[in-house]
């Protein structure tokens, strides 16, 4: 089931994009609908479930759509963004965040299943990348996107995620080349996932849940290298 957020101040541009959803919809899903910003972000903050796709106004009032979905991106790092806009001066600002497609309003209808499609390919390739760990005879499957770190602890790994730990008795080494490079060794007991980290000293790492990870001298070097390739792409 894919959770959708639409974040849309102008009701009949709401109800229209609701309406178009259910034929160009691939899979089942639920819509959760915000007329501001600062009601898109604070279901962030206490939503349990991540959202995967999000259709964000740009112009709401005196909040910036654009700078939502910056902070969005922070918090789900997986969430995939189509900006919808009646102002076509926002073509060249939106390119100030990361998002997937940007439709102009009066083309909502033509251009809505292209941006759709384009998002569920990305969405399914995320789902697919998945760690396989077990222990006490019993099997997870943890997707990827979600790990925030993991914690080596005497003979145990614990994998954090936003709602849940795991424990296996793998060791980094074994675990490393299993994950995305977005994941990166930062001291002896602590792997981190950049796509989690908000931000950093040259000491340690604080994620978007505001968890602070050190980084140890021996790994620091490595590290920073690593974070100025991942900010920079």
């Amino acid at each position: 089931m894919l959770n959708i957020a639409i974040v849309e101040d102008n009701p009949v541009h709401m109800e229209h994009l609701q309406k178009l959803l259910p034929d160009v919809m691939e899979e089942p899903f639920t819509v959760s609908s915000f007329s501001s910003c600062s009601s898109f972000t604070k279901s962030l903050e206490i939503n349990s479930e991540p959202f995967d796709l999000t259709f964000m106004d740009i112009e709401l009032g005196e909040e910036s759509g654009i700078r939502t979905a910056e902070y969005a991106a922070k918090v789900c790092p997986g969430l995939q963004i189509i900006y919808i806009s009646q102002y076509l001066n926002y073509i060249s600002p939106v390119y100030e965040t990361k998002h997937l497609y940007f439709i102009y309003k009066p083309d909502l209808d033509k251009y809505l299943k292209k941006a759709v499609e384009r998002a569920l390919a990305v969405i399914r390739d995320q789902k697919s990348q998945i760690l396989d760990v077990s222990w006490n005879k019993e099997k997870f499957h943890i997707i990827e996107k979600d790990i925030l770190y993991l914690e080596r602890v005497l003979r145990t790994t614990i994998i954090y995620t936003s709602q849940n730990s795991y424990r296996c008795s793998e060791k980094f080494s074994a675990l490393l080349p299993r994950l995305r490079d977005t994941f990166v060794q930062c001291q002896q007991s602590f792997v981190v996932n950049l796509d989690f980290v908000s931000s950093f000293k040259t000491s340690s790492l604080c994620l978007t849940n505001g968890k602070e990870i050190p980084i140890s001298r021996r790994y620091r070097n490595s590290v920073m290298q690593e974070l100025n390739r991942f900010f920079s792409i």
